[in-house]
């Protein structure tokens, strides 16, 4: 502790120093500038004032200044006007110079000057008084001084050491120096105060009122001292005065005297570092104060007393000294950091204390006084903020470490409703005067919503009446409501309203939580979220508008602290554990209602949606609190067709309820490709592994519905567009495919193998019918879009599975007793008929390759088809049950010349060239077979009557083709 002592006086010698500096280098700059003048060196004022000035040897001593300079005046000197002048003139120069000096340089040092005549001096003096308390320390360990004694020795030593102050004071012409006079009565105030606190508190050599006084005359000294020695003495004082009671005490100490020592030697030095203009001592003595207060409390059990005199000597730190200190003006942050430390040591004190009401009252007192002080300069209210923040801390700290035995509900309702007293009644006052800051409002606001939060806590729904702490909630909701009052009419943009607005209704929220059922929570959130919605109608600001958005989430969130959610969560994902509720149902919609206001009022595009998308889901869950399951999705369609058919521009509700139908969509369409996926590798799928048809009627029809209207009203890209366009049509084909397996479909392979051809075949006919309808008698260019791509499906679905995966020629499966009037004919015949509907829309769009493909698709589907009836005529209804015969093959090569003369003829007929290229393609293709296959297991007059009939063959078309090219 001696070290730290020490250290703290190097450290005020150092600043001491450093303004002593800085006065020596203004003189230095006013010579140089009367140098630069021309008019030599300034001399001594000494020498400059006439011999009659100078005071007279009997004249009673003028009072030094702060910082006393041997070249300073004893009186007034007696100059011309033009001198004066010069001087002034001398004076503006070398300020231009300091400014263009940069701010960061270093003051100059003179090592003689500082270690040879001035640090010594300051040594000794912190020599002297370190030295004092010391040996007075040792005499005390060692026992040879005796109580009375020693405090008998403190007083001379002080006494000594003021009078060698007044000697150097009064002798100022042969000491020479200032700084002497100023150590010698540091050191006999410290040794002052340490006589006084040992004769008080330590030995109780004199009562408390005795002690009291002497400390109030140590305190007087050192003011008048300071004022006659200059700030050295004040700063030694300080120092010492802090220093005393832990250098010297060896008995228990006396907190109501410690702290009335603290508290005098506090508001001492304050006074006396405005009076000499040093403002900073009083807050730096303020520091001190507050670090004593620490200790004290860190280190001291505390019984009534002490806790009184302890809270008091905190209030009148917080309080009093920081308006003794300095202007408020400048001195504004020390001050709001005072009364915070004040606030935080304080609740400290209180809770050492027990939360005694005498310890609350005294906390009380300094947050109700502090709230005055700030009603009267408003720039301290941040310390007021802060007192009441802590003071709310305390409050819910008084419940959390006391859950077994809690306060009492009427001694917690009284601190409670004082604080919150003290936290609005200022910001209300504001208000009125229209004096409000930032600062008022948010104070207003978080002060009511954190006492009633914390009361919320403390009282339990089965110990305490819940009616009288809502009353106490709205009444204390009224306070921020008042708020909001006056607000309205002065706030015409609304961008303060927002604070009380929320706070009220987080508080009148509080309340309901309070006094109603859980059930009824919903509702009362709703109701507030509405009233905040209407406000931010009427004052469109973004902090009323955001206000909104808070209180209708919160109000949506207060569906998790109902008992029976997960009873209406259920029923949207189709179950239900309860029966229907008409209650639940209007809970839903309360609910909803706020966000589609916001939704109405809303101007930013992206929260707009948001808004409609939260209205339309909570909506949804609305409906299916009381609408069955089988209808649920219908009901849906039918909501978002009515809002796209009213208002397309609303895509964030309407989308919604898109997204909410493709959910119910999910699950029967999963199933539906999990079944029909494996018939890509030949594993045809059954009956009953597809989804009920039930489910594809009831939940994929409805969004397929609704999603060709959103295609067609929804106000989207044309992105958005197609994908919905296409998704709408893709789910009405999986619709129509789950009702037309489900209802003909086999229930094994056996059934699958005798009805394969024919159910394919009457699948393809049904989207090749749809398609040819929606384009005979579309007026839309969309639905005749739908119609090409049903007939295109038709088409690609037997080019799959009729030709590819599931062809008779090589997939088991009957095809019909009788060729030529068999399923074969009907499949190749739909098929055929697609390919001319697509080829003549084709054509008619003037597509280049139109004719071309079309020709091309339905020259191979008549080979196939006679090649798939030759084969049903050797093999019989299932054309894989017989092996191929010689013959049979022989009689593929006969057909495919046959029909490569008919393709001729048509193509010569029609004047094609495609079915001309066609027939050749074929021909080639047949000649090849019969001079690499047929003819290499022929034998004999068979093979000479093959090569003859090929012959013959190969010249007539030579002989049609050299005709047609001629007429060409």
């Amino acid at each position: 502790m001696v070290w730290l002592f020490i250290f703290a006086l190097c450290g005020a010698l150092v600043v001491l120093w450093l303004r002593m500096t800085a006065l020596e280098r203004a003189l230095t700059r006013l010579e140089e500038a009367e140098t630069a003048r021309g008019s030599g060196p300034i001399e001594p004022l000494e020498s400059a004032v006439p011999v009659t000035s100078m005071p007279r040897a009997d004249a009673p001593p003028q009072r030094a200044e702060p910082f006393a300079s041997p070249f300073a005046p004893t009186s007034e000197p007696t100059v011309s006007p033009e001198p004066l002048a010069s001087v002034v003139a001398a004076e503006a120069e070398p300020e231009t110079e300091a400014r263009k000096r940069p701010a960061f340089a270093l003051p100059r040092v003179d090592f003689e000057e500082l270690f040879g005549r001035r640090l010594p001096i300051w040594a000794g003096g912190i020599a002297l008084a370190v030295g004092g308390i010391l040996l007075v320390r040792l005499a005390i360990e060692n026992g040879m001084l005796t109580p009375p004694v020693r405090v008998a020795a403190s007083f001379a030593f002080g006494l000594f050491m003021l009078a060698g102050a007044e000697a150097a004071f009064r002798f100022e012409t042969r000491v020479a120096d200032p700084r002497v006079r100023q150590a010698l009565a540091g050191a006999g105030l410290a040794t002052l105060y340490a006589a006084f606190y040992l004769a008080g508190s330590a030995y109780g050599l004199i009562g408390p009122a005795l002690a009291f006084t002497g400390l109030a005359v140590v305190t007087a000294i050192a003011l008048g001292l300071a004022l006659r020695f200059g700030l050295p003495a004040a700063v030694l004082g300080m120092l010492g005065g802090f220093a005393t009671p832990a250098m010297v005490a060896s008995e228990d100490a006396n907190l109501p005297v410690l702290s009335l020592y603290l508290a005098l030697l506090t508001a001492g030095l304050a006074i006396t570092g405005r009076r000499i203009g040093a403002a900073w001592l009083g807050f730096a003595a303020l520091a001190g104060g507050f670090g004593w207060g620490a200790a004290i409390l860190a280190s001291a059990t505390l019984d009534r007393t002490d806790a009184i005199a302890v809270g008091l000597y905190l209030a009148l730190l917080g309080l009093l000294v920081p308006f003794l200190a300095g202007p408020v003006a400048r001195w504004r942050w020390p001050r709001v950091a005072a009364a915070a430390l004040a606030s935080v040591q304080l609740a400290v004190l209180v809770a050492l204390a027990g939360f005694a009401p005498l310890t609350w009252g005294l906390y009380l007192l300094l947050a109700g006084a502090l709230a005055a002080l700030a009603w009267r300069e408003e720039r301290l209210r941040e310390g007021s903020a802060f007192a009441v923040a802590t003071g709310v801390a305390l409050l819910a700290l008084w419940h959390g470490v006391d859950l077994l035995t809690a306060p009492p509900g009427w001694r917690f309702a009284i601190m409670a409703t004082v604080l919150a007293a003290i936290s609005c009644g200022v910001p209300l006052l504001s208000l009125v005067t229209r004096r409000a800051r930032a600062i008022d409002l948010w104070q207003l606001a978080l002060g009511g919503v954190a006492i009633g939060l914390v009361a919320s806590l403390r009282f339990d729904p089965g110990a305490e009446p819940r009616v009288l702490l809502a009353l106490g909630l709205v009444t204390l909701a009224a306070l921020p409501g008042a708020g909001l009052a006056l607000l309205w009419r002065a706030d015409a943009d609304g961008r303060r309203l927002w604070l009380p607005a929320a706070a009220a209704g987080a508080v009148l929220l509080l309340a309901g939580f309070a006094g109603l059922p859980p059930s009824a929570f919903p509702f009362v959130a709703a109701t507030i979220a509405g009233g905040l919605v209407w406000i931010a109608r009427e004052r469109p600001a973004s902090g009323t508008r955001a206000a909104a958005w808070m209180a209708a989430t919160i109000a949506f969130a207060t569906l998790f602290a109902m008992d029976p959610f997960g009873a209406e969560l259920l029923p949207l994902i189709g179950a239900r554990s309860v029966p229907a509720s008409v209650l639940s149902t209007l809970r839903w919609l309360a609910l909803a209602l706020p966000f589609a206001g916001l939704a109405w009022i809303e101007t930013r595009e992206s929260w707009r949606r948001a808004a409609e998308a939260l209205a339309a889901l909570i909506g949804y869950g609305a409906l299916a609190q009381i609408v069955p399951v089988d209808a649920l999705v219908c009901t849906v369609a039918v909501a978002g067709a009515a809002v796209l058919w009213r208002s397309p521009v609303r895509g964030g509700a309407w989308g919604t309820l898109l997204l909410i139908a493709a959910g119910w969509a999910l699950g029967p369409f999963a199933i539906w490709l999990e079944a029909v996926t494996p018939a890509l590798w030949a594993e045809p799928p059954l009956a009953h592994a597809l989804p009920p048809a039930r489910d594809a009627l009831l939940r994929i029809v409805p969004l397929t519905v609704l999603g060709a209207l959103a295609a067609w009203r929804g106000r989207a890209h044309a992105f958005e567009t197609r994908v919905m366009g296409g998704g709408a049509l893709a789910l009405a084909i999986v619709a129509l495919h789950i009702v037309y397996y489900r209802a003909l479909g086999p229930v094994d392979m056996a059934g699958w193998r005798a009805s394969a051809l024919l159910l394919r075949t009457g699948w393809e006919l049904l989207l090749l019918m749809l398609g040819a309808g929606l384009i005979r008698y579309a007026r839309h260019r969309d639905i005749t879009r739908t119609g090409v791509a049903f007939a295109a499906l038709a088409l690609t679905h037997f080019a799959v599975f009729g030709i590819g995966i599931d062809n008779p020629l090589w997939r088991t499966q009957s095809v019909g007793p009788w060729p030529l009037v068999d399923g074969l004919l009907a499949a190749y015949a739909t098929a055929f008929a697609a390919a001319l509907l697509l080829g003549a829309l084709a054509s008619k769009r003037g597509l280049p390759l139109a004719r071309p493909l079309r020709d091309a698709i339905l020259m191979i589907l008549i080979a196939a088809y006679a090649l798939s009836e030759l084969r049903h005529l050797f093999a019989g209804p299932v054309l894989t049950a017989a092996p191929l015969s010689q013959t049979e093959d022989l009689q593929r090569s006969l057909l495919g010349i046959l029909l490569a003369l008919g393709f001729l003829a048509w193509g010569w007929r029609s004047d094609t060239r495609s079915w001309r290229i066609g027939s050749l393609v074929l021909m080639l293709i047949a000649v090849g077979k019969v001079f690499l296959v047929d003819t290499a297991g022929l034998e004999g007059l068979l093979r000479i009557a093959s090569f003859l009939a090929l012959g013959f063959s190969l010249i007539g078309i030579g002989w049609v083709y050299s005709r047609l090219l001629r007429s060409t």
